[in-house]
């Protein structure tokens, strides 16, 4: 609010163009779709740069806060050669995700936990010493420690045909066109060794657990 001089304001980029259908900046019709997505990279990347050198120039880089993530990881054959079919993995949820808050620390923090996006606005809220109006905020600030415990969903059985969660390190996969439960500790990366008996206990809980949340 700059009528109480504090000037404090946000600004979203959303740029499509790194997103599907993908635009060939590498001057080369034949390019890959590798040597493509490396160039859209590289393009993006510029747009960064451009935006820290300006807060750079005005004195301001040192009093913003910057988030750099994405939407998805790799769904489809063009973005990934063996895309996961009728499963989820880490790769197509996994993105990244860097918060730049210099006024807070000056070295690199990793969180060990998963996190997901609805934890970035609890974070930056709590950055910048906001309290107001957050009493059905989801999510949480991405340094709680008690993420780690949280269960948290991964939809995709409209697009990859599977949905499922996990919690304490452990990953649960339900494939409803086989009906298939599948169980996976530490990663989420399913194989056919972590398939769970048909009607078992374990198979109920996890298409309980998603129908549930659904």
């Amino acid at each position: 609010d700059r009528r109480k001089g504090t000037g404090r304001f946000g600004a979203a980029i959303f740029p499509l163009i790194g997103h599907y259908p993908y635009l060939n900046f590498t001057g080369d019709d034949h390019a890959t779709s590798a040597e493509k997505m490396r160039a859209l990279l590289a393009f993006q990347d510029r747009w960064l740069g451009q935006i820290v050198n300006l807060l750079e120039r005005q004195n301001q880089l040192q009093r913003t806060i910057i988030v750099v993530t994405a939407d998805h990881g790799p769904r489809t054959p063009y973005e990934e050669p063996e895309p996961p079919s009728g499963l989820i993995d880490d790769r197509t949820f996994h993105v990244p995700l860097l918060i730049y808050v210099p006024q807070a620390l000056d070295h690199t923090e990793v969180i060990h936990w998963n996190t997901s996006h609805i934890d970035i606005p609890p974070t930056i809220l709590d950055l910048l010493g906001i309290e107001q109006g957050r009493s059905y905020e989801q999510g949480g600030a991405i340094w709680d420690s008690r993420l780690k415990d949280r269960m948290l969903f991964f939809f995709a059985n409209h697009y990859l045909g599977a949905d499922g969660y996990g919690q304490r390190d452990r990953y649960f996969m339900w494939n409803r066109t086989t009906d298939s439960v599948y169980t996976s500790n530490e990663t989420m990366r399913f194989s056919p060794e972590d398939l769970v008996t048909g009607g078992s206990d374990g198979h109920k809980r996890v298409t309980r657990t998603i129908q549930d949340i659904v």
